[in-house]
């Protein structure tokens, strides 16, 4: 609340006489009226409008008269007839209620005399103007119902969604990006046999080093793949067999050495590893270079065409662990299964699979946000995987697994992916965070506007602005981070190279946190 300092005249005379005597002041402080401060602030029950609307909380600013859910009724919420619920700390004897119009014509309610009347929320704030029981304590407040302006549990590619694949080539043929601790590593060919290979550590900011490389003679680009520090890539060497030499190199693909070792497949980086199938007298899993032998594989485990693996722990678990989805098994048939690694060997884990088997599809770490009956905001670590291709044509599914990849199930419609990216196989897909913020201006020069029609109304903004409200906290939050899904190339359903990159997150993430 805030506070006046009072001198009256009788005061001021005293203590002018008094200085003489006594060098301190004479003052005394009150409090702003308990009489005109709101202490709570809520709207009725109307399941026409939302179901358990009279849950929602309001915060209440009495320092600067603001009244606000800081967290949006979702997308679509009709505000312009709710009744308002006020609470004051003590008997105010006015309480007027001014809705401001489009039209410059403002409307007036008494709350105190009728205070079940409907109120239009939709023209912006509501003023309230509360007076004490002798006038001499007033108080103005301005009550915002704020309303997302997206679908804020949808994953949106958003409006500078896509950008071309880095390469120093002008007709790339074929792709594969590649993580690594520094970064990613963009590989491109075209249909003269030339390499380009791009770096970048923000894949955000569009900021690619480009060069051109030399590959051994053989390379295998749709096999590269990132370990901690290194990259690697298999090569036909005409040794006439189902396995190639696996080669590695540690400067960003300049160079490449060949380690000796020959393998079918790479499944991708686990930590300063990479994991690898092998065919021999049987099928073998391995990791190079800390177990290059590897174990006998267990005969439904795919052998290649998986997702890149993606690790992660649990407080359960003394070591990181890993999971691939879909593939090709040996005997030619595909997998709807997920397969763990736990650093020594591989299980089946998924106890629901995919309903439908596919290779090559996508895998990432991501979230999911759910809201219960209070309007209290839940976010939950999912998995999701998405693309590939069943035999036959490629996949526009996307899948969620709430448990680590045990139990796969259709993701939402919310969390489709829009019909202006295409379906894909054989892409790879990786999660970045990106500092937000409202006085940040994202360096994003390279990423182009989608120009066709969004899932969202015409006019929807992707990120929606935020009510201008004083915090309380004693550290308001200025920026703050927020995952994006980066999907590179893939092959359409004709079989031509995606020569797109494309961005996306769920749209509550881009929000400003509530505090």
């Amino acid at each position: 609340m805030k506070k006046f300092t009072v001198i009256s005249l009788s005061t001021l005379a005293a203590a002018l006489t008094f200085v003489g005597c006594n060098s301190s002041s004479n003052s005394y402080e009150y409090e702003l009226s308990a009489n005109v401060a709101v202490s709570s602030f809520k709207l009725a029950q109307d399941d026409s409008v939302l179901a358990n609307l009279d849950t929602v909380f309001f915060s209440i600013d009495l320092a600067n008269g603001k009244i606000f859910n800081a967290d949006s009724l979702p997308y679509g919420t009709k505000i312009n007839k709710l009744v308002p619920r006020i609470t004051m700390n003590s008997g105010a004897t006015s309480m007027k209620l001014t809705v401001h119009r489009a039209n410059g014509t403002d409307t007036v309610y008494d709350y105190i005399e009728n205070p079940g009347d409907s109120i239009d929320f939709s023209n912006g704030p509501v003023r309230l103007d509360v007076s004490s029981a002798s006038a001499t304590a007033s108080k103005t407040y301005e009550i915002s119902v704020n309303v997302h302006t997206v679908v804020s549990d949808s994953l949106a590619w958003g409006e500078t969604a896509w950008a071309e694949l880095p390469s120093t080539l002008s007709t790339p043929t074929a792709q594969r990006t590649a993580r690594t601790d520094d970064g990613l590593y963009c590989l491109t060919t075209d249909a003269k046999g030339r390499f380009s290979m791009a770096f970048t550590a923000t894949p955000a900011t569009g900021d690619w080093e480009k060069k051109a490389v030399t590959l051994p003679a053989g390379a295998d680009i749709t096999s590269l793949a990132g370990s901690s520090n290194a990259l690697y890539i298999l090569v036909d060497d005409g040794a006439n067999e189902p396995n190639k030499m696996l080669y590695t190199s540690a400067d960003g693909g300049s160079t490449w050495t060949a380690t000796g070792e020959r393998y079918h497949y790479i499944y991708g980086g686990f930590g300063s590893d990479v994991l690898v199938s092998r065919y021999g007298s049987e099928w073998r899993a391995a990791a190079y270079p800390s177990n290059p032998e590897g174990s006998v594989m267990a005969a439904d485990m795919p052998v290649a065409g998986t997702s890149l693996p993606v690790a992660f722990s649990t407080p359960m678990s003394l070591t990181q662990q890993a999971i691939v989805v879909g593939g090709v098994k040996a005997d030619g048939n595909l997998s709807a299964q997920a397969w763990g690694y736990d650093g020594t060997s591989w299980m089946l884990i998924s106890q629901d699979p995919f309903p439908t088997a596919l290779a090559d599809m996508m895998l990432v770490p991501f979230y999911v946000v759910h809201i219960n009956s209070y309007f209290v905001t839940t976010k939950y670590s999912v998995l999701l995987a998405f693309g590939g291709n069943d035999g036959s044509e490629n996949s526009r599914d996307v899948y969620v697994s709430y448990y680590m990849g045990t139990d796969w199930h259709k993701a939402s419609d919310y969390l489709q992916l829009p019909d202006y990216i295409p379906a894909l196989n054989g892409a790879q897909a990786f999660v970045f965070d990106t500092t937000m913020g409202d006085d940040l201006t994202e360096a994003d020069t390279e990423w182009h506007p989608v120009d066709v029609v969004h899932r969202f109304p015409s006019g929807v903004s992707i990120v929606p602005q935020q009510p201008d409200f004083t915090t309380m906290a004693t550290k308001p939050i200025t920026t703050w981070e927020c995952p994006f899904i980066y999907i590179f190339g893939g092959v359409t359903d004709d079989n031509q190279l995606n020569t797109e990159i494309w961005r996306g997150t769920i749209n509550r993430l881009r929000f400003k946190p509530i505090q």
